[in-house]
């Protein structure tokens, strides 16, 4: 599938599962679990180191929701208690942030880097070829950091270990040692290999999976 239409697909997934239902959002997670499996280098194993890297965000979408959507409380006994429409809004708003980040996973593993890059660049030609060309090399080069970042990040977590204040520190050092890499570094060039147009039926994949999560 051309490049183009794999970033095009993504984008119709974060456009669709905003308002999908709990049946979309299900839909959703299946195809992209289903993709997931199907991609070489990718298991079930890297599927839990993903959403356990995810664990407290999901935790805390879902915190957000339970604790401030009014509704029908869930145990009326209780002085407090989480509404039930909080609790669903909750469950699935994180299984649509879980799939969004599998989904992004899925690509970069399924795209080269230089052809994910070539694929933007077809799609922001219209815009004007330098500034597609502009963008696309900072993307490569951006890419090219991803990498070397995460595993500084995740040197800095492991010596961090679980305590808050040496997590905060660390991701501030760290923070501050990739902005001073990126702006010591020497741009070399970057190979982009030009993109052809995308088949006649490709252009219809994205459509039909936003439509899909819209119906269902």
């Amino acid at each position: 599938m051309h490049p183009a239409i794999r970033i095009l697909l993504l984008l119709a997934l974060a456009a669709g599962v905003g308002r999908a239902s709990p049946a979309g959002v299900a839909l959703m997670l299946l195809g992209v679990l289903a993709a997931w499996l199907l991609t070489p280098g990718l298991g079930w194993r890297a599927a839990v180191r993903q959403l356990r890297a995810l664990r407290w965000l999901l935790l805390a979408v879902l915190i957000a929701y339970v604790g401030f959507t009014p509704g029908e409380p869930l145990w009326p006994r209780l002085p407090w208690s989480p509404s039930r429409a909080g609790l669903e809004a909750g469950l699935l708003r994180a299984g649509a942030l879980a799939a969004l980040a599998l989904a992004v996973q899925v690509l970069l593993a399924r795209t080269p880097a230089a052809e994910l890059v070539g694929g933007l660049r077809w799609l922001l030609r219209p815009a004007g070829a330098r500034f597609a060309d502009r963008l696309a090399l900072r993307l490569a080069l951006t890419l090219e950091q991803v990498a070397p970042a995460r595993q500084r990040a995740l040197a800095a977590v492991a010596t961090a270990g679980r305590r808050p204040g040496a997590l905060v520190a660390g991701a501030a050092a760290l923070w501050r040692e990739t902005l001073a890499r990126a702006e010591a570094a020497e741009p070399a060039p970057v190979a982009v290999p030009a993109q052809g147009r995308p088949r006649a039926w490709e252009w219809a994949v994205p459509a039909v999976v936003l439509g899909l999560l819209l119906v269902a």
